[in-house]
């Protein structure tokens, strides 16, 4: 799913397409306090946004320089398919094994932080694989069958 401009404006408009209801969106920004929002920053923001990679999404977002992956856990399953991702973006030109990449794991008591080279953080040696879906939202399920 190709992003909007901030995550969170994906999430409360189109809350359904991450298993969300309107009236969980109303129920993080009533219970944090804050007005809802598509764009602000703040504590609803961030219970949404990680409720939303709980039931299994990678953000993904580039950065002047980099790319950062956030995901709830990195098993060995998320990470085989992120590292299908990477080899694709690779083979496609879209990033190169020396880029750099940031991958924040949250469910990790003090969240786990991983930095270094695309290559190096996924592992990705060569692949001869097509060109993945826009950059955004993955889901852990869409990107097992891309071929």
């Amino acid at each position: 799913m190709r992003a909007r401009q901030y995550h969170i404006s994906d999430v409360v408009v189109y809350p359904q397409c991450f298993g969300l209801s309107q009236a969980d969106i109303d129920r993080a920004f009533a219970s944090h306090g804050e007005p809802r929002s598509a764009v602000r920053e703040g504590a609803a923001r961030g219970a949404l946004i990680a409720r939303v990679l709980r039931s299994g999404w990678i953000r993904i977002r580039g950065h002047r320089g980099y790319v950062s992956v956030t995901v709830h856990r990195l098993s060995g399953d998320v990470r085989d398919r992120l590292r299908a991702w990477g080899a694709r973006k690779v083979a496609a030109g879209k990033l190169h094994p020396l880029d750099r990449l940031h991958l924040v794991e949250l469910s990790k008591r003090e969240n786990a932080e991983f930095s270094g080279g695309v290559g190096e953080v996924l592992e990705i040696h060569a692949a001869d694989l097509p060109s993945p879906e826009p950059a955004g939202w993955l889901r852990i399920e869409d990107i097992a069958g891309e071929g």
